[in-house]
């Protein structure tokens, strides 16, 4: 799990469903009042990749400091995706990897880092 003390946890979500899955919590740095937008990003992966704007709107948006972001990438495998990989190595991202053994208990800690995150 990746931390930074400027930020608070949104997770990211990731995977095929019944494999390991990657999930991510992207942490935003929140001063003041101002209230937060969830966003829900179902699968950030390779057909994704070929859209310029969306790439675009997905930096954009977990470099926003008003924004809490879950989402899915995939569990790394095969040739590497570059929105993916940056994504994964951002130091304001939380990783959550949902298992077919923690599926039905990981739910908690994901609730806890979005709930955080909107603090």
């Amino acid at each position: 799990m990746k931390s930074d003390g400027w930020f608070r946890g949104a997770p990211i979500l990731a995977g095929k469903p019944m494999k390991p899955n990657t999930v991510l919590s992207a942490q935003v740095n929140h001063r003041g009042r101002v209230n937060k937008k969830v966003y829900v990003i179902d699968e950030i992966g390779k057909m994704e990749l070929f859209s310029r704007s969306f790439i675009q709107a997905v930096r954009d948006t977990l470099d926003s400091e008003v924004t809490a972001v879950l989402g899915t990438i995939p569990v790394p495998k095969g040739k590497p995706l570059e929105l993916v990989e940056e994504i994964r190595d951002r130091s304001d991202i939380m990783i959550f990897t949902v298992t077919r053994e923690n599926r039905d208990s990981i739910l908690p800690d994901i609730v806890a880092a979005l709930q955080d995150c909107l603090k």
